[in-house]
């Protein structure tokens, strides 16, 4: 059976099953993916244009307020993410540094002394390995890191991160009650997240036409999510248009694959469709505004032996 795309929005829904912190800064990154029905398999390729060290913080007392503050580039910090990220180790990162994934545990046998469903989530994410890593300096100069990943057994990880919402949900929220002023949503929004949790619905499927999202919300949510939105926009001040006109740039790219949006049966249902030529590859810059690769870095990772082919495209 042929290869279906998968599209990013999933790669990173996956990854919410875990959790760490970032090391490295990068002004973009490529995120491609690639779903085979037949095998279960999604095949994630990441790009990471620009690669850069971290700030080393400095922390200080102000009062009683705890304060940081910038104290040079953390190169060693930075460095020590770069060899495990290019050696094999499965580490990875997702839009913005700060989404930073380390899948490796010092023991499997751990996963033996958890409760159920806790184990079944984590013999899952073991499944998911580190096909290649390389890093290289792109032809203008900049330090340039490719992954590829496989997820092994998609649709048993889809559907255990689809129950374990479920469970988050009604534990959170399922006997108290809750005002609409506390809430982003609203309590109607609220009660049919809840009342799908207990039917065990599922929020996100993969289908032979994509990626399927049906996520509960009321009328009178989405109007006023709608109002909210635009008043948003149109009231930023001057000094946050910038950032504005990224986040606005790096949501359209993200939403380039969707190709269906309704709303019915108070849930908005959105696709998100395969491109022609079976991948699905996204640019999006990390948000983080910061300067890209600085050259110091390079003497780091040599004395670390690792070396940087000037050029590097894939099939080399």
């Amino acid at each position: 059976m042929s290869a279906r795309p998968l599209p990013t929005v999933a790669a990173l829904a996956l990854a919410l099953f875990l959790s760490a912190c970032g090391a490295l800064r990068f002004e973009s990154q490529e995120l491609s993916t690639l779903y085979d029905e037949g095998s279960d398999v999604l095949t994630l390729e990441l790009v990471y244009h620009a690669v850069s060290a971290v700030d080393k913080l400095a922390y200080t007392y102000s009062g009683d307020e705890l304060e940081s503050a910038a104290d040079g580039l953390d190169l060693e910090r930075s460095t020590a993410a770069l060899v495990e990220m290019s050696t094999g180790r499965r580490r990875f990162m997702l839009f913005d540094p700060l989404l930073d994934f380390s899948l490796d545990r010092a023991s499997q046998d751990d996963a033996h002394e958890l409760p159920d469903f806790e184990r079944r989530m984590t013999l899952w994410r073991d499944g998911i390995t580190m096909e290649e890593a390389r890093l290289f300096l792109d032809d203008a100069g900049q330090l340039t890191l490719y992954q590829r990943l496989k997820l092994r057994n998609l649709s048993e990880g889809l559907a255990l991160w689809n129950a374990m919402l479920r469970r988050d949900l009604i534990e959170s929220f399922g006997e108290r009650d809750q005002a609409a002023d506390d809430l982003y949503v609203d309590v109607a929004t609220l009660e049919l997240a809840l009342a799908d949790a207990a039917a065990g619905r599922d929020w996100v499927q993969w289908t032979g036409a994509g990626l399927a999202l049906s996520l509960p919300a009321s009328p009178q949510w989405i109007a006023r999510a709608l109002s909210d939105g635009v008043a948003g926009l149109a009231e930023a001040p001057a000094e946050k248009q910038d950032e504005l006109r990224r986040f606005l740039g790096a949501l359209s790219k993200l939403l380039a694959p969707l190709s269906r949006f309704t709303i019915q049966n108070d849930h908005v249902e959105l696709l998100f469709a395969p491109a022609a030529d079976g991948w699905m590859r996204l640019d999006l810059p990390a948000g983080t505004g910061e300067p890209g690769y600085d050259p110091t870095l390079a003497a780091y990772l040599a004395d670390e032996g690792v070396s940087l082919p000037v050029v590097w495209t894939r099939g080399d």
